[in-house]
């Protein structure tokens, strides 16, 4: 009996942290327009990050921020487009 209690339980926690990923599902990506490989995609968007001076918060890269205006300024003055994608 307490070895199925012990599996009953292990599935719980198992399921509860498979379906606790809320984590959102990106819809869209940066499109360079003058085919820039990764290592220079991962160049600019740093340095745009620093232009907008993006600490890390999610709320900082909202659509609506002020900081997501120049984070997305910056990008295309860089040569990329925001494009969006079904995956």
């Amino acid at each position: 009996m307490l070895k199925l209690l012990w599996l009953a339980l292990s599935a719980v926690i198992v399921a509860g942290c498979m379906s606790a990923s809320n984590a959102p599902t990106p819809t869209h990506r940066w499109a360079s327009t003058s085919d820039a490989d990764r290592a220079q995609y991962n160049n600019d968007h740093a340095r745009c990050q620093a232009q907008a001076r993006v600490s890390g918060s999610r709320q900082e890269l909202e659509t609506d921020s002020e900081t997501f205006a120049v984070y997305k300024q910056c990008m295309n003055n860089r040569g990329y487009v925001l494009t969006a994608y079904n995956d």
